[in-house]
């Protein structure tokens, strides 16, 4: 009996230690719809509950782990990325502890992604807070570089189709937009700020939303309220940039 009490001790010991050493080691159980292998998929759930200790803390009171690609916005680009995730997952009604309670019930998402600044947000504050971050805040993690490492093939090709994709639509757009089409000036306005990589097509964007808002004849609600986010992340002297430059928009659309 004392010789099968020890047996059976060591045993538990054991058992606590290996869940101690691998707190990964169960299946993530996340829904792969990406383009990403399914080791892969793991590898960035493992790596964001490795960076986020409270969601592993906190596992059982998170569900419906799902991992999707998305689309890139001018924030992703901003990190150098050429691709992005997102990472997903559903809050128990009651769930245990402060940190989850205000999200209670809610879908959280969490884009991650590679680049030149590898790492995650989460655009909602309620969902950042559970990882000790502010909404919209990148939170650095250099292991994410995996998911688009600007050394390999696959990151250089698809910059470089956005270049050139980029390029056709700025194409596209410019004819129609000095023959004073409103909405392909929107258009450009839009592109410059958001789908492009290169500071200095910021503040074309910028210079655009400042054309539309201050020197045309057809501006709306819609479109001051654009300006703002246009011209928000300059500087003063970028800002002073687009200024100059919209007044030369102007004098080349038809009237």
């Amino acid at each position: 009996m004392r010789l099968l009490a020890i047996l059976i001790a060591v045993g538990l010991l054991t058992a606590c230690n290996n869940d101690n050493a691998q707190p990964f080691a169960l299946q993530s159980g996340i829904a792969n719809k990406s383009q990403l292998t399914e080791a892969e998929s793991t590898q960035a759930w493992e790596t964001l509950m490795g960076a986020c200790q409270n969601l592993a803390k906190m596992k059982s009171d998170l569900s419906d782990w799902t991992l999707v690609a998305t689309s890139l916005s001018r924030t992703e680009r901003d990190y150098g990325w050429s691709r992005a995730f997102e990472i997903s997952f559903r809050i128990a009604d009651q769930p245990d502890g402060n940190l989850l309670s205000r999200a209670a019930g809610h879908v959280c998402t969490f884009t991650v992604g590679g680049g030149d600044q590898p790492g995650y947000f989460a655009v909602k504050n309620d969902c950042a807070r559970i990882c000790g971050a502010s909404g919209g805040a990148l939170v650095p993690v250099p292991d994410m570089v995996f998911l688009d490492d600007p050394q390999s093939h696959g990151y250089r090709a698809r910059r470089d189709a956005d270049a050139q994709d980029f390029a056709r639509r700025i194409k596209a757009a410019k004819p129609p937009a000095f023959g004073n089409d409103h909405q392909a000036q929107r258009q450009l306005a839009y592109l410059y700020s958001n789908e492009s990589y290169d500071k200095e097509d910021r503040i074309r964007g910028c210079a655009w939303g400042m054309y539309i808002v201050g020197l045309s004849s057809f501006a709306g609600s819609s479109d001051r309220s654009n300006l703002d986010y246009e011209c928000g992340s300059l500087t003063a002297h970028e800002r002073d940039a687009a200024s100059r430059e919209a007044e030369s928009i102007a004098a080349r659309v038809s009237k």
